[in-house]
């Protein structure tokens, strides 16, 4: 089994919310301040259920106020919802087929929610509506990798266009990808050294890229260009530290920043960073302990398929893999999965 700290997100703050979290072995969601001030929650997902939330923020309705939206974690269906940022459920759907219990990633840009497959899924990355309805796929990676995928998404090329950045989760090298909103390569790198296989968890804004291994790997978080050159690093915790790091992007306290989430074995509390001349150098606040264990689980070979895709690269190819539902079915803050003790940080740009 393979773990992973918990999805972080963020999005567009305001006065008195700007910070969402979700448990990643539980099911609840609950707002923080940009301080670290606990403003409430809600249940994502049944009682009953244990593996983890992935989240994100952002307006997918056109109301003045941005959604929640969560996708489910390792060990039911591939469940995404969309929440007022008050709890309320607004619309549900599965983005793959139901057999699917791999979890998906969520990330939300231009009204529109973009997924990824967890463990055991080929790197089918999906745009849909509120709704659920499906308006655009494509397969980031060769198909025949069934690692799991992390998607982010925000401007990186320029500021006009919205990209979709992904990177391998379980097995795969650090090999990140920015694509147009229609699934053609923009540009690519190797986040790390080629070799390592702990995954990679990606955030992007305003023109940048940030990267921090997903498991197995130090703290080490790196700020990229649009072509891929290293415009900042610094190590989120004790450099020790190797139980994963998650980032995200967004607005708060009305300036652009970089949010961490510890993996497991990570410190307690929360962290923010004022701005200064560099990056990396967060304060200490009250705040929300986070912390997660991902496990990769087996996918049975009964819910698997043969399939024939094209990758980005234009290569096509046979896999086997967790099929996925045809378009035609339908089934401001900071967001993170938690379970047991992680600090939240927060590095201003």
């Amino acid at each position: 089994a393979a773990s992973s700290a918990a999805p972080v997100g963020a999005g567009p703050a305001r006065a008195g919310r700007c910070v969402v979290v979700a448990p990643g072995a539980g099911r609840a969601v609950r707002v923080f301040s940009g301080r670290g001030a606990d403003q409430g929650g809600f249940f994502a997902y049944d009682p009953g259920f244990g593996g983890g939330v992935s989240v994100a923020i952002g307006d997918v309705t056109g109301t003045p106020l941005p959604e929640i939206v969560t996708g489910s974690g390792p060990g039911m269906a591939p469940r995404v919802r969309v929440f007022s940022d008050s709890g309320q459920l607004l619309s549900e759907f599965n983005a793959y087929i139901e057999g699917f219990a791999g979890g998906v990633s969520v990330a939300v840009a231009n009204g529109e929610i973009i997924t990824g497959p967890g463990f055991g899924g080929g790197p089918d990355v999906r745009v849909f509506d509120a709704s659920g309805g499906l308006k655009r796929e494509w397969m980031a990676y060769d198909p025949n990798f069934t690692g799991g995928i992390h998607v982010a998404a925000g401007p990186v090329t320029n500021s006009l266009t919205t990209n979709v950045v992904t990177a391998p989760l379980f097995g795969g090298g650090p090999h990140v990808r920015v694509f147009d909103d229609s699934g053609h390569v923009q540009g690519e790198w190797m986040a790390y050294d080629p070799n390592f296989t702990g995954g990679v968890n990606v955030a992007a804004a305003s023109g940048r890229v940030i990267t921090a291994p997903a498991s197995r790997g130090g703290p080490h978080v790196r700020v990229f260009s649009s072509s891929g050159a290293v415009m900042s690093e610094w190590m989120a915790y004790d450099p020790s530290f190797t139980g994963g790091v998650e980032v995200a992007a967004g607005t708060i306290d009305l300036q652009p920043a970089v949010v961490t989430g510890a993996g497991p074995g990570g410190q307690t509390g929360a962290r923010t960073g004022g701005r200064g001349k560099g990056w990396g150098s967060p304060r200490r606040v009250p705040g929300p302990r986070v912390s997660t264990s991902r496990s990769a689980p087996a996918i049975p070979a009964s819910r698997q398929s043969r399939s024939t895709a094209t990758s980005s690269d234009g290569t096509a190819s046979t896999s086997t893999r967790v099929p996925t539902r045809s378009p035609s079915s339908n089934g401001s803050g900071l967001v993170t999965s938690t379970s047991g003790s992680r600090p939240a940080r927060r590095t201003v740009l």
